[in-house]
Formats: structure tokens, C-alpha cells, sequence
């Protein structure tokens, strides 16, 4: 199993912390780097046992929460996809003081509300959550608007030729 991009051999992307797989979509603007670390995933899964199916197959990654000025990165766990912006968009509204999940891989992130952040968990599976970040739930809304956009975007720009490209390869 591949690690990182830099174990991966591909150069020309930045990912979101150093040692991840995780990379904006905004630094796919090169069709062939695209290719290269689809071809590079595909491969990764293949060898792990998986079957592919390009027809529904998510692609690996999430929405990373990071907020600049308190240094502050959630990532995506295992098994979380682009699709997650779900998760992301339910809890935004979420206004409990009871621990309620947030599904964006393993391990489990979970919020609550405490007026007026949400605050989002330590990763958890086993065990109970315990609190961990605060984020301004006007904030986190415009970011997932954001993120929704660019979302879009990127589905345009990977819808035609890179499913081709994707299938042709792995035949």
C-alpha cells in the first residue's frame, strides 16, 4: 500500500499537510498528473484485494476542514470520499449539547453545540468522544458553499476524459 504522494513517486501536487495523500482538487489543473494519481490509486486498490467498478466508485479523499490563523487541520479518515460534503453540511445546522456523529471515515469524528461553536471531537471509534476543535458554524457554512463549488467544478473537469482515460488503463 502506497503511504503518500511522495511515496507514490508523483511530484507536482501539494498536498494539504506533508506525508498525505489528501491535495486540493484546485492543484488538479494537469489531465496527465490527474491520470498518473488515479492510475497510482486504482492500482493501490487493486492490490489490496478490491474490485473496481469506475460506474460507482467514490473517489478516496473528503473534505478537509482547515482553518489558517489557529493552525488548525481536520482531514478525511479511511473509507471517507468527496461525497462526505453530506456529513459536512448536516452538522452545520446541528445545535445539541449531545455528541452527534460526523461521518467522514475512520476513525469517527463526532459534534456538539456549545453556543456558539461547534465543537468537533478527537478522532474516536471505541471510545466516547472528547472535545477537541471550535469552529463558527457561519464559517464552516460558507466554506462547504465554497467547497460545494469547487466540488462542482471538479466533477466537470473529471467526468469525461478521465473516466476514459481511468478505465482504459486498468484494461
Amino acid at each position: 500500500m502506497v503511504e503518500s504522494l511522495a511515496d507514490s513517486g508523483i511530484t507536482g501536487l501539494m498536498p494539504v499537510e506533508r506525508g498525505s495523500w489528501h491535495v486540493p482538487t484546485s492543484e488538479f489543473t494537469d489531465p496527465v498528473l490527474l491520470g498518473r494519481v488515479l492510475e497510482v490509486i486504482f492500482q493501490d486498490l487493486s492490490e489490496m484485494g478490491f474490485s473496481i467498478d469506475l460506474d460507482c466508485m467514490p473517489l478516496d479523499g473528503g473534505l478537509a476542514l482547515r482553518c489558517q490563523s489557529q493552525n488548525v487541520l481536520i482531514e478525511p479518515g479511511c473509507c471517507g470520499d468527496l461525497g462526505n460534503v453530506a456529513s459536512w453540511r448536516k452538522v452545520v445546522g446541528y445545535r445539541q449539547a449531545e455528541w452527534h456523529p460526523l461521518w467522514i471515515g475512520h476513525p469517527s469524528l463526532s459534534v456538539l453545540y456549545r453556543a456558539p461553536r461547534l465543537i468537533v471531537s478527537s478522532p474516536h471509534d471505541a471510545e466516547d468522544p472528547t472535545a477537541h476543535r471550535a469552529v463558527c458554524p457561519d464559517q464552516l457554512q460558507a466554506a462547504i458553499e465554497a467547497a460545494e463549488i469547487e466540488l462542482e467544478r471538479f466533477a466537470g473537469q473529471i467526468a469525461g476524459p478521465y473516466h476514459q482515460t481511468a478505465r482504459s488503463n486498468l484494461v
